[in-house]
């Protein structure tokens, strides 16, 4: 055979093989398969479900509500979907939360399950698969599956207030069981209510108001991004802080950039709150009754400027804050908050002026610190979502401050920038994969069906 014609085999072998590949993609992408992609997806839990195929390419967007560990429900998702086409396809992901896109992963779906199966190391893939922040990108409006309306109940204890060093008791402490309702009715949008029941309590209650039954935190706060890196929330209610004395109503804004790998983040928090508390007292018959306090206006203005960094070879993530503290002190606070997969834990220091609003001067507050530790609640994953479901708290937090006072005080609520982003910042995605996979070893159902073609 000369060599013109060996020449024209091969050109025709090379373009054969495209339009193969390019026929298996038109094959692909069609209403059918979508719908078979997206029912796949809503069998394994996934809400908020939209498809689109192109070609070689499968771009999903869709919300998990169902798995307790958002890291793992992400890749989880990637495998199942990389499970689904012909493996010389790419896999695009948009993960969304509160029915708005929060993170982006993009990968080859032959690594992927080489990943799950064992044959690539988690660090190749992590090089390989691209994660990124994208609040922009939106599904097409004619393919989005909105979920109807949707609510949880959310019952476990409520944070454990404690003191310690008291005279003759050396420590006092009482948990409550809480109860909460929460509602995304809207894209971005949450709406919760809580109620506080006494559970367990240790050498008597903090405050009176703690052998009570009462109302907890009351809010509704909305999400938007103005940027494709940046990130705003609005929030307004009632806010229970633990103790009375920091009890508030009014206005919060939170606003963050990011660079598009979330490994640094700029912005900052403004508020306008007045007091607002429920309180318990004894009354001249000695009878135990419920008082709510408050101030008829807006009086206070605390706020503060954020600067983060996140490291990339671990789950490590330093933020160091500035402003004005919830009481009128001025001053600084650094947080180190380093996550062992679902374990969180937080070591922070702060320096306040010590001008606390109503107690003048407390010099003995300036420097404080302490830590707080999160801990996941079982089980891993809930039933599937419903008009009124019932779910246990996620996790339990407690925490400890050093020389405690009023000094120091941040505002925060459910609706803030960190809740929302937690477990998709693509380091945390990209740094917890070795421990993703053990939970797909551990339980193939996770990632549903294979696909027979493959």
């Amino acid at each position: 055979m000369s060599y013109c014609a060996k020449r024209v085999d091969r050109v025709v072998i090379r373009y054969s093989l495209v339009l193969l590949t390019l026929l298996n993609g038109v094959v692909w992408a069609t209403p059918e398969e979508e719908r078979r992609i997206t029912d796949s997806l809503e069998k394994i839990g996934r809400e908020n479900v939209s498809v689109e195929i192109s070609e070689t390419q499968l771009r999903v967007w869709c919300e998990n509500r169902i798995m307790r560990y958002p890291v793992a429900s992400t890749w989880l998702t990637v495998t199942h979907l990389a499970r689904l086409v012909p493996s010389e396809w790419t896999v695009i992901l948009t993960v969304l939360k509160r029915n708005r896109p929060i993170v982006r992963i993009t990968a080859r779906a032959t690594e992927v399950v080489a990943w799950a199966d064992g044959d690539l190391s988690s660090k190749r893939l992590g090089e390989h698969a691209d994660v990124q922040l994208a609040f922009d990108d939106w599904p097409p409006a004619d393919k989005n599956r909105r979920s109807e309306f949707r609510s949880d109940v959310i019952i476990g204890p409520n944070r454990i207030i404690s003191e310690f060093g008291l005279p003759k008791d050396w420590i006092r402490a009482n948990v409550d069981l809480s109860g909460e309702w929460r509602a995304s009715p809207w894209t971005g949008g949450i709406v919760s209510a809580r109620i506080l029941i006494p559970l367990w309590q240790h050498n008597g209650p903090v405050e009176l108001r703690n052998r009570e039954v009462r109302p907890g935190s009351v809010y509704a706060g909305w999400v938007t991004a103005p940027t494709p890196t940046s990130m705003l929330t609005i929030t307004t209610g009632f806010f229970e802080r633990g103790f009375s004395e920091l009890d508030a109503f009014g206005f919060i804004f939170d606003y963050r950039m990011f660079t598009p790998d979330g490994r640094w983040t700029v912005g900052g928090m403004i508020a306008r709150v007045g007091r607002l508390s429920y309180t318990v007292i004894k009354g001249a018959d000695g009878q135990l009754q419920g008082v709510w306090g408050y101030t008829q206006s807006l009086f206070n203005m605390p706020f503060e400027l954020h600067l983060g960094k996140r490291f990339e070879v671990v789950d490590f993530l330093m933020l160091a804050r500035w402003g004005r503290f919830y009481r009128g002190d001025h001053g600084w606070r650094v947080d180190m908050v380093r996550r062992f997969g679902e374990v969180q834990l937080i070591i922070f220091g702060l320096m306040s002026d010590g001008r606390v609003r109503g107690y003048g001067s407390l010099n003995d507050t300036r420097l404080l610190g302490g830590i707080g530790v999160s801990m996941p609640v079982w089980p891993r994953a809930h039933r599937r979502p419903a008009r009124l479901r019932v779910v246990p708290m996620p996790a339990l937090s407690w925490a400890y401050r050093y020389r405690t006072s009023f000094a120091g005080v941040s505002l925060s609520t459910g609706n803030s920038i960190g809740s929302m982003l937690a477990g998709y910042l693509p380091t945390e995605l990209e740094n917890n994969l070795d421990r993703v996979r053990q939970w797909i070893h551990r339980d193939s159902r996770l990632t549903g069906p294979r696909n027979p073609d493959r």
